[in-house]
């Protein structure tokens, strides 16, 4: 390993495919998807439960390359213009439940009995479902 340059002038190991590998960040760095992917990701899912957020069904995780995150991250087009970036996508379903709201309209000053309704389409989010995690 060299010195690296720039943020905190840390030590740096060159890896096989020519990436540079902070040492700071080795022991969470996911290089072999296999063997890396699923402790970390145990990791994730036992973090989730101490914050009061657990995973009831641990969507599937998904290693895509460098390049497939990047079009991925274009396509969307939520970072424009940011300087900070997430690397990750987390794919998911929204469900939506529509339905009428009717209302009485009444007759007039002093009227009894409704001569008519007024609707209205209301819209409520029925909850997400994640579909995948893709890192």
């Amino acid at each position: 390993g060299g010195s690296g340059g720039g943020g905190g002038g840390g030590e740096f190991a060159e890896l096989p495919d020519g990436r540079a590998l902070c040492l700071d960040c080795a022991s969470t760095a996911v290089i072999d998807g296999q063997s890396d992917a699923p402790p970390l990701y145990d990791d994730v899912a036992a973090f989730m439960s101490t914050i009061r957020l657990p995973l009831r069904l641990r969507p599937p995780l998904h290693l895509v390359s460098h390049d497939t995150l990047n079009d991925a991250d274009r396509v969307e087009g939520w970072h424009a213009g940011r300087t900070a970036r997430t690397r990750g996508l987390c794919l998911f379903e929204e469900h939506t439940i529509y339905t009428v709201e009717r209302t009485p309209r009444w007759g007039g000053p002093g009227s009894m009995l409704p001569v008519g309704f007024s609707e209205r389409m209301v819209e409520r989010s029925a909850g997400c479902v994640v579909n995948a995690v893709v890192v």
